[in-house]
């Protein structure tokens, strides 16, 4: 069984690219990732239904076979994203094996907390933005 590890990730601000990219590894080893998924999940808190869910399959996870994950949630793939504190997760899906009917194991490995601001966030409030 794999526990999660606890991660706060930089905000993500709405209507902007926002990428996030680790090497996962087990037993000291980056993981090959032939044949396995990933999916991210945002929820409002954990016991919520999720805002929204990025994947492997959908293209917004690249996974590479020296462990590296890179997670690219486009600006125009937010729309269900609101202001706030969010809570993540992130779970990878062990590759199907063809000699069973089962569903492959599926944990999750990363979560914490994501913060989603607008541009307004980063200026603050009354803030008139850098200096010029």
């Amino acid at each position: 069984m794999l526990y999660p590890k606890r991660y706060d990730l930089n905000p993500l601000i709405l209507g902007y690219d926002w990428s996030f990219e680790f090497i996962y590894e087990v037993g000291g080893s980056p993981l090959d990732f032939t044949g396995y998924s990933m999916e991210m999940r945002v929820f409002d808190d954990y016991l919520s239904p999720y805002l929204g869910t990025w994947t492997s399959q959908g293209g917004e996870i690249t996974l590479g076979q020296d462990g590296h994950v890179k997670i690219l949630i486009k600006a125009n793939n937010q729309h269900e994203l609101t202001i706030g504190m969010k809570k993540y997760v992130i779970i990878l899906t062990y590759p199907r094996d063809p000699e069973s009917q089962e569903e492959p194991e599926a944990y999750p490995i990363l979560t914490g907390n994501l913060p989603v601001i607008d541009i307004d966030g980063i200026i603050g409030e009354g803030g008139t933005g850098p200096a010029e």
